[in-house]
């Protein structure tokens, strides 16, 4: 993979906090953040938000909203199951 053309990270966790490169963000920081890299990635912006089972979709939707305002179409979601005990 071309380390330039990676798709943004947005993680969010137990707590609802949704964090970019390890820092927690609110929803303005989140809207630069994706409004800058479609300008340096352009059409090839793509985002990959990773959670887990417990997150509630409420949670994850309004990143997804940010991102198509911003213009960024390209979303994949990684889900993380708990591991049977």
């Amino acid at each position: 993979l071309d380390p330039d053309g990676a798709p943004l990270t947005i993680s969010i966790d137990q707590n609802a906090n949704w964090l970019v490169a390890g820092d927690v963000v609110d929803q303005g920081a989140l809207r630069r953040i994706l409004a800058d890299f479609r300008d340096q990635m352009g059409a090839e912006a793509a985002i990959r938000i990773r959670t887990d089972g417990a997150v509630q979709y409420r949670y994850v939707e309004p990143v997804l909203r940010e991102a198509a305002l911003a213009g960024v179409t390209d979303a994949a979601i990684a889900v993380r199951e708990e591991s049977p005990r």
